[in-house]
């Protein structure tokens, strides 16, 4: 009987340290203005990296050779040839020029005949203002040079992809907080070392530190805020992190504009690391995550501190004997349920989920870097083109909120990449009517992008066991990391095969994706699955006979209880 009081006594304890006070109010900012340099560190390659129309230097002997002839054709005529761009329209060309034959004397006023065409060997001329410099026009990564550029992006994004597969071993390992506090000041000495890299050997580490750390630190953010607050309000906070990640990517653009220069945006972006070292006293480690780790002492300051500033009246005491409860809990512990990689595909409708999840993060991942990054290339002004990319986020944010508590999953998630693919891939014949409409197009697709991202983030941690859970979670964000990885080559590809190309390929697969999703089972108002036998339970509302029956794998279905599962 004492027993029974002491674990309801214990576990109301805890859960009202949790609740949404002062001190949950403040973590809350905190989380939230530490989240707003992701978006700038992530986005600012669109500046950085901005190819600005170019062509070769001149042959001087062009000129001279002009002169001699006697001929009144404009010396411009002779100095760049032209040629058909990606979408078919003669332009100058960027890679080639003329170049006067050595046996050319002058005495033949026809010079168009002594004229040679030779690709660039004087270096090129950028159509930029005089303080205005990237890295592209810096290290010259143009025409024999431009693949160095989207492996510089792919660098970048495969930080990103190595940041997901270790940041819940390093959290896990090591804290929240330290993880959280290390890895953004490492992001921010890797942004300002960047703007002294003296070649582009040393300024892909510094790129690649930079994805690295801006994706741990920012998953760190995320568990410590949810796991600070009571499970009413995780969504809040996730939604609050996300929305300081696009006010981020809104104030880059015009950071950009007033620092032109990619070696000062790179540097200042740098130095707004002072502003956060503030953090290391104010944002305060999980106690869940001191609890796992036996640092009880540790957690019963933090709760008490917790306890103190939202004013309630509760016994610490109680909750330490909470924390030390191991034998209190021992007479319905049940035995772990281990589980690895290789489990998610080991059962059908598991191996179904799972691939159609990874697909479903794969296109998505693909989707959203591909206009995020890319938003020069839509025409029009690119600092307002990076602005709208990154408004359109909020909206998508509180959309994709509302419409996980009010119409479910799986078939917005499938509508959602069906209209985003179709708008996307009809850009291409959008280009040939109005400029203003491919405009539009592009900020449907970045809305119903940002929209999915979120929704299959939550959706994924949903269909697995608990044991399995983190480990989808993990496998699934790296998948969208290497479509994030294939997009900068793929937008290379259509540079060299036609423009249209790129957007043929992410609509094709954009549709696939959204086919696929329609496999998975529907979670809303389901009980979060403990077991594989649980997980298995969950039906799939859509294309049932194609994907497989339900609940076809030996395991019995339980009649509906009125109880509730926590």
């Amino acid at each position: 009987m004492d027993t029974e009081i002491s674990k309801s006594k214990t576990k109301w304890s805890l859960s009202e340290f949790y609740k949404f006070g002062k001190f949950q109010k403040q973590v809350m900012l905190l989380l939230f203005l530490a989240s707003i340099p992701n978006g700038i560190s992530t986005i600012i390659l669109v500046f950085i990296h901005d190819v600005p129309t170019h062509h070769c230097k001149p042959d001087p002997n062009i000129s001279l050779a002009i002169a001699v002839g006697g001929t009144d054709l404009n010396s411009s005529l002779f100095n760049i040839p032209t040629e058909l761009d990606a979408q078919g329209i003669e332009v100058p060309s960027s890679c080639l020029k003329f170049k006067v034959n050595s046996n050319y004397t002058g005495n033949n006023l026809n010079i168009s005949g002594a004229l040679t065409v030779v690709q660039c060997d004087q270096g090129w001329v950028y159509n930029i203002k005089e303080n205005q410099a990237t890295v592209v026009t810096e290290w010259d990564l143009v025409c024999d040079n431009a693949w160095i550029r989207p492996l510089m992006t792919t660098l970048n994004l495969f930080g990103f992809l190595i940041g997901s597969m270790t940041s819940g071993v390093i959290s896990d390992r090591f804290g929240r907080r330290p993880v959280f506090l290390i890895t953004t000041f490492i992001q921010f000495i890797s942004l300002f070392v960047a703007s002294f890299a003296p070649t582009i050997e040393s300024y892909a580490v510094m790129i690649f530190l930079i994805g690295l750390t801006g994706l741990i630190n920012y998953q760190s953010a995320f568990v410590l805020g949810v796991e600070l607050v009571e499970p009413s309000k995780r969504a809040l906070m996730g939604t609050l992190i996300n929305v300081a990640y696009a006010t981020g990517y809104m104030l880059l653009p015009g950071i950009a504009y007033l620092l032109p220069d990619w070696r000062w945006l790179t540097r200042v972006s740098g130095l707004m690391g002072v502003l956060y070292q503030l953090f290391d006293r104010l944002i305060p480690e999980s106690p869940r995550w001191l609890i796992r780790a036996g640092r009880v002492d540790e957690a019963k300051v933090i709760l008490k501190k917790i306890a103190e500033v939202n004013k309630t009246t509760i016994s610490v005491v109680d909750a330490k004997q909470l924390l030390n409860s191991k034998n209190v809990d021992s007479e319905d512990s049940v035995p772990v349920q281990q589980l690895s990689y290789l489990d998610l595909f080991r059962i059908r409708d598991i191996r179904t989920r799972s691939l159609c999840i990874f697909l479903s993060w794969f296109s998505v991942g693909l989707l959203y870097f591909m206009i995020s990054l890319n938003t020069s290339s839509l025409g029009g002004n690119k600092y307002v083109n990076c602005f709208l990319s990154a408004a359109v986020e909020i909206p998508a944010i509180i959309t994709t909120y509302f419409t996980l508590e009010k119409i479910g999953r799986v078939l917005p998630l499938s509508i959602s990449f069906f209209i985003a693919s179709l708008v996307y891939g009809s850009i291409p014949l959008l280009m040939q009517v109005n400029q203003t409409a491919v405009i539009v197009a592009a900020m449907i697709s970045k809305f119903l992008a940002t929209f999915i991202f979120l929704l299959i983030y939550i959706y994924t941690c949903e269909p697995f066991p608990t044991m399995m859970r983190h480990k989808s979670l993990g496998a699934a964000s790296t998948i969208a990391r290497m479509g994030g990885m294939v997009m900068p080559y793929l937008v290379y590809a259509g540079k060299k095969v036609h423009f249209s190309f790129p957007y043929i390929v992410m609509c094709v697969i954009g549709v696939l994706t959204g086919v696929s999703a329609m496999c998975l089972p529907e979670t809303l108002n389901e009980p979060t699955p403990d077991t594989m036998e649980d997980a298995l339970k969950l039906k799939r509302k859509y294309f049932t006979s194609c994907c497989g029956k339900n609940n076809d794998n030996g395991f019995v279905e339980e009649e509906d209880s009125d109880e509730v599962r926590i």
